[in-house]
């Protein structure tokens, strides 16, 4: 997602990894199915799946993805101001949710800027909608995928290791 340069790869990446994500948690559920240690510890972590915004929002967002009509993401882009600079751009809607920008002054000059998607609310299956995440195990979020993303690879590989640190029944 970090190297996209076109809206429509960060959006396909995007919902690969919510799949994949997912993936995770129904593994180390059914490895821990029947298991007097870990299907307690996988019970505490869909607890905390449902209470922290971060991991319910994943959940949320899979769902959303591939059960529904809406994404759980939209164009977003890092625009860095320089005091002083003028760059006047035109922007061009591509068919596919591509956004092109072209320097007005040589349209044949693409400016790129970086890709970060905003997150957008999603809905459970009650109907009732859900914004980005906010926080993450106490700490803040900003609500972009490439961020979400990142502290959420790093939970799940977390998670992962400890499911191999818990003890093996024969």
């Amino acid at each position: 997602m970090e190297d996209a340069r076109a809206f429509s790869v960060l959006e396909e990446n995007w919902s690969q990894f919510l799949v994949a994500a997912d993936l995770v948690f129904s593994k180390l559920g059914a490895g821990a199915k029947g298991c007097s240690v870990s299907e307690p510890w996988f019970g505490r972590k869909l607890h905390q799946q449902k209470q922290d915004q971060l991991l319910n929002f994943l959940y949320l967002a899979r769902n959303a993805e591939e059960h529904g009509i809406e994404r759980s993401v939209e164009n977003a882009y890092k625009v860095e101001v320089v005091p002083g600079v003028v760059l006047h751009l035109d922007a061009t809607f591509e068919p596919n949710g591509d956004v092109v920008f072209r320097r007005q002054d040589d349209p044949a000059v693409i400016v790129h800027m970086p890709l970060t998607g905003a997150a957008k609310a999603v809905a459970d299956r009650s109907g009732r909608m859900h914004g980005p995440p906010s926080s993450h195990l106490g700490q803040d979020v900003q609500p972009t995928v490439l961020e979400i993303g990142r502290l959420a690879l790093a939970h799940l590989e977390s998670l992962v290791r400890e499911a191999e640190g818990l003890p093996q029944e024969a």
